[in-house]
């Protein structure tokens, strides 16, 4: 075997530094170790540098305020069934960070992180971020979250935020992205996510954004006038029991409004109720939203209501899908690297709860 003994070592990941000390032993089939590890410095900053896309050449100019403690340990042995106990801890305390030559900063940042194995178990992990809260502007966030077990997972965890996407939007610049609207969410979810037997935590979330307004550089019509409310609950931790609201969304682009309202229920059976009316150029989408290797063309007009479940999708059963209204298309394009092409110049669809009656369409494939 060899050993390695560390001792006022430091690593760097941007502008943060790592110290550590300790030693690390290579035995034939696994290692030993006893690391502690903690940063040299206490400014805010440092940790600023690890969040993605806010490391760049102007970093240097960002304007910071805040303490910062950050350590922990690794010990015991690594191998490739077995883990070294671990522990990690980060604390921030009344942060702010404002990017030059702009009015708006993040402020009152505030975290309390703990990352704790005590056995080497990852199943025995505890994850618990017992506080988190800044202020976007006039804008506040809080979030906590505890999850002592990684699989079946149990989490208990909350979330309250109110974002003006205008003043978001000035406190990160998003280069050729322009955004308007106030967004607010409210979650509480706690229980034990497990696939196997179908659980996920019980939850309540509701969702609303008004006013919304999402301009791309690339493209130069905005969407306008983007709102809805939404809703998630779950009071059994059963996926059976899970209802989904959304509930007068609505859309404007280049004079074309879409509105839709749905009921999504029963994770193990999608059931739905869905009532779409209104117009859509997916060319337009796509140039604000890209979708890489596709070229994606075409006016889409529908005045649609359908219900139904999956099971009966599945089994071919569509007699129980009630479905009515009526669907258009026109100019459709759908180009990518693997496919050939495929046009239609015009489509158009009239649905009842028996039949759907493809009364035209004309294209080349």
């Amino acid at each position: 075997y060899s050993k390695y003994t560390f001792k006022d070592n430091t690593a760097r990941i941007n502008d943060f530094a790592m110290h550590v000390d300790g030693w690390l032993k290579l035995n034939e089939n696994d290692m030993a170790m006893d690391l502690v590890f903690n940063t040299p410095e206490n400014s805010f900053k440092s940790i600023l540098s690890l969040v993605p896309g806010i490391y760049t050449e102007s970093f240097d100019n960002i304007r910071t305020e805040g303490e910062l403690s950050f350590n922990g340990f690794a010990k015991g042995t690594y191998s490739e069934k077995q883990l070294p106990a671990f522990n990690l801890t980060l604390l921030v305390k009344d942060a702010m960070f404002q990017y030059p030559d702009l009015p708006t900063a993040v402020n009152n940042i505030n975290l309390d992180l703990l990352i704790d194995n005590k056995d080497g178990n990852l199943e025995h992990t505890v994850v618990d971020l017992k506080k988190m809260h800044l202020d976007f502007g006039s804008n506040p966030v809080d979030a906590r979250a505890r999850i002592t077990r990684l699989y079946p997972t149990s989490i208990d965890a909350d979330v309250n935020a109110k974002l003006n996407l205008a003043e978001l939007n000035k406190m990160f610049p998003m280069e050729g992205l322009e955004m308007k609207g106030n967004y607010a969410v409210t979650m509480q979810a706690k229980g034990v996510y497990d696939s196997l037997k179908k659980l996920i935590p019980a939850i309540n979330a509701n969702m609303t954004l008004a006013d919304g307004y999402v301009k791309s550089a690339d493209f130069p019509i905005p969407m306008d006038d983007v709102h809805f409310t939404s809703s998630i609950k779950n009071t059994s931790g059963k996926m059976a029991e899970t209802l989904i609201r959304v509930d007068d969304f609505n859309m404007l682009m280049d004079g074309e409004k879409l509105t839709a309202d749905l009921i999504l229920q029963n994770l193990d059976n999608y059931t739905w109720d869905l009532k779409v009316n209104g117009g859509v150029d997916l060319e337009k989408i796509t140039k604000i939203f890209p979708v890489e290797g596709m070229t994606l063309a075409g006016k889409v007009r529908a005045n649609i209501q359908t219900k139904g479940n999956y099971a009966d999708v599945e089994a071919e059963r569509y007699e129980r899908l009630p479905t009515s209204g009526t669907a258009s298309l026109q100019d459709f394009r759908y180009v990518t690297a693997d496919l050939p092409a495929v046009n239609l110049s015009q489509a158009s669809m009239v649905f009842d709860p028996k039949k759907i009656n493809l009364q035209k369409m004309n294209g080349t494939v």
